[in-house]
């Protein structure tokens, strides 16, 4: 995080629309930090689509770029019948129906509404965008598709160009997501860094969360996260290991002076 994923993305992404490329823009309906306040939606005039109202935002650099849609799954992008080798389960989640009447009784009204608006959406947007009409798809926050592979692999296999911004590691520095299956199919890999928040003096290639929280997946800015490099990541246990040995040589002398 911080490091300037999504900024790179932008400018990538406004280089390849001003050579005269099709571009289309997305990210995961997760997070929805970045939502335009103005009122409306925001007309992309590159893609003749219009975007959920949701822009990528740089934590980084402060740079605000309208996305083309906002999604839960990639395959959302895909219209008529899914390719024989896709697993359409993620695809299909949020038009499932629940049978189970205690769940039924158990969900809320507020939450029904919702379920009926993401449906909306999702519809509107199959009927919008699809990604066979563009020559270049970049997509920000790739760790929380739960289809990244999957997709990648076909879009590319159909002559396509992508652009994934993404973590490769969660703030336990362990894999996240789908993004480690992509690294056999890049052509290129750009691991970037930010700077230490802790030293303030190092490159930081790892995150730590400054609340303890179980769930991998929870959205958040520098309030929920710092960057660090692997000296201070690795600082705690030091640290411990120090003050271990510290109080094992005063508990030595100690005993020696007893014995005295």
């Amino acid at each position: 995080m911080f490091a300037g994923k999504t900024s790179t993305l932008i400018q990538r992404v406004s280089r390849l629309r001003s050579a005269g490329y099709r571009c289309l823009v997305v990210t995961h309906s997760i997070d929805t930090r970045y939502h335009n306040n103005n009122e409306g939606d925001i007309h992309n005039d590159y893609t003749d689509a219009t975007s959920r109202s949701v822009w990528l935002s740089s934590h980084a650099y402060g740079l605000r770029y309208p996305t083309d849609v906002a999604l839960s799954t990639l395959w959302e992008l895909h219209q008529g019948e899914l390719p024989s080798n896709v697993n359409n389960t993620n695809y299909h989640h949020h038009n499932k129906k629940n049978n189970s009447t205690e769940n039924e009784d158990n969900e809320t009204q507020e939450e029904k509404r919702e379920d009926v608006s993401t449906n909306t959406e999702l519809k509107a947007n199959k009927t919008l965008l699809d990604w066979r009409n563009y020559s270049v798809i970049a997509i920000d926050e790739g760790q929380f598709f739960p289809d990244l592979y999957s997709f990648c692999s076909t879009v590319v296999a159909a002559g396509k160009h992508i652009l994934v911004a993404s973590l490769d590691g969660d703030c336990h520095q362990q894999s996240f997501g789908e993004v480690h299956r992509l690294l056999p199919l890049c052509e290129s890999v750009q691991k970037l860094s930010a700077i230490c928040m802790k030293c303030r003096t190092r490159e930081a290639f790892f995150t730590q969360r400054r609340v303890e929280m179980p769930q991998q997946v929870v959205v958040g800015g520098v309030e929920l996260y710092e960057t660090v490099c692997r000296f201070c990541l690795d600082q705690p246990q030091k640290r411990g290991f120090t003050v271990s040995l510290k109080q094992e040589k005063e508990k030595q002398e100690e005993e020696e002076e007893k014995k005295e």
